[in-house]
């Protein structure tokens, strides 16, 4: 391909003799399924620049934040591939439901992080039992990140949970204009936030790259309570 310099192993290469893991095969594209299910059914690949395939000896295993069979009964996952992919279900409950796992995640999550001594005081402790996690595992991990760059401030920590919204009814819970509108808002918080983060807070240089005025970008900043630390 353009730009190619050398040779480079592609992910079903590098899982040889292992296992291959498909994170959020839900958001799998209709018209790129096929081409999974063919893996799936002849276990063959083609790398890219290639003339001949080569068999794959991986274990699949695919995880979905999503009912596959409700996705299938809507057209938005193809039926052939559920089933191919329908072997052995493990259903993970969300963290709210398995509290007790909260010990395990946390030393794992610390020891990513690099900070496998830190030992969590027992305030937090009680506090991360009692809450009910909206944002699941994902939650735990940044709030550890806080937790860790903060240099192990329990009050910092703590204050990712007086900041953090409560949680949420089902969007099918709402009209469909109000269920939209939360979306919507959801988004733009997040998108202000993460191009905050990649501007180094400078609302001014964010803006640009937003391609929003910078007067704008102020009231929208406002507007979603996204507060930048210092910036510009």
């Amino acid at each position: 391909f353009t730009g190619a310099t050398s040779d480079r192993e592609g992910l079903l290469a590098q899982a040889e003799g292992g296992t291959l893991f498909l994170d959020g095969v839900d958001a799998l594209p209709l018209e790129l399924q096929p081409k999974l299910l063919r893996f799936l059914e002849t276990r063959t690949f083609r790398p890219l620049g290639a003339s001949t395939e080569r068999r794959a000896n991986v274990r699949i295993v695919a995880a979905t934040q999503r009912d596959l069979k409700a996705q299938v009964d809507r057209g938005q996952f193809r039926q052939d591939l559920y089933f191919r992919l329908q072997g052995v279900e493990l259903g993970v409950p969300p963290l709210r439901e398995r509290p007790e796992d909260l010990p395990l995640l946390i030393r794992d999550l610390l020891a990513a992080q690099g900070r496998a001594e830190l030992t969590l005081p027992e305030a937090l402790l009680q506090r991360l039992v009692q809450h009910p996690w909206p944002g699941n595992v994902r939650e735990l991990r940044t709030l550890l990140e806080r937790f860790h760059v903060s240099d192990g401030s329990a009050d910092a920590a703590l204050d990712a949970f007086r900041h953090s919204p409560a949680p949420l009814e089902p969007l099918t819970a709402l009209p469909f204009k109000a269920a939209k509108q939360r979306l919507v808002d959801d988004f733009t918080r997040e998108y202000l936030a993460q191009m905050l983060e990649r501007a180094g807070n400078n609302v001014t240089e964010a803006a640009r790259l937003s391609g929003i005025a910078r007067t704008h970008f102020h009231e929208l900043l406002a507007k979603y309570g996204v507060t930048p630390d210092g910036a510009g």
